[in-house]
């Protein structure tokens, strides 16, 4: 990952779905809130990672945090919410 992939990244306004569920699923191992938006569909209220996935690829310690990440050791509770996306 070098710093043209994060800035071609966070430029989507609506990315792939793939790119959505991954950058969502280190948000949540991060512990990041998500924000709450209205669905464009339904109108609910919705948990959106996307906005604070954008600022966490803008941060320029994110890799080196993705690499400080223990993989080994995430919290069934982490695991748990993810498998549920």
């Amino acid at each position: 990952m070098g710093s043209l992939w994060e800035f071609c990244v966070s430029c989507f306004q609506n990315p792939p779905p793939v790119v959505k569920f991954v950058m969502e699923s280190i948000c949540v191992m991060l512990a990041l809130k998500p924000e709450r938006k209205p669905d464009p569909s339904t109108g609910k209220m919705m948990e959106d990672y996307w906005g604070p996935s954008q600022k966490l690829l803008g941060d320029m310690g994110f890799i080196n945090r993705l690499r400080a990440y223990d993989k080994d050791n995430i919290a069934p509770a982490i695991m748990k919410t993810i498998r549920q996306k």
